[in-house]
């Protein structure tokens, strides 16, 4: 390899890190998910059968795909018998199996697997 082609390959490499690293940083708060907070907020009180209130959405990819939510208050809920009041919750998230859910049957409905 000619050191041209070798700094050029090192300049390319290291604007591709730093791209990423700047992603990284910017892209959890231009995609803020308090933008979807009712939406959210009501499909969580659909899927549990009760009121649910939550303070603050925020997430992340930098060290993997995670999720923070600030005061978590679920009251009343068919799917579980306690009422849940947490000031956070944290969640990491795995991303492969997001990528690669295909439609399941919900497992009350009888005869599918």
């Amino acid at each position: 390899m000619k050191p041209a082609t070798g700094k050029k390959l090192a300049t390319v490499l290291g604007v591709l890190v730093l791209s990423a690293v700047i992603a990284g940083l910017l892209i959890p708060r231009l995609l803020d998910p308090d933008r979807w907070h009712n939406r959210i907020v009501s499909e969580l009180e659909k899927a549990l059968g009760g009121k649910v209130n939550i303070e603050d959405i925020s997430w992340g990819f930098l060290k993997g795909l995670w999720l923070e939510v600030q005061g978590v208050e679920i009251t009343g809920a068919s799917a579980f018998p306690l009422d849940v009041k947490l000031s956070r919750l944290y969640a990491d998230v795995s991303i492969l199996p997001l990528l690669g859910k295909k439609d399941c049957p919900h497992p009350s409905e009888p005869g599918k697997s």
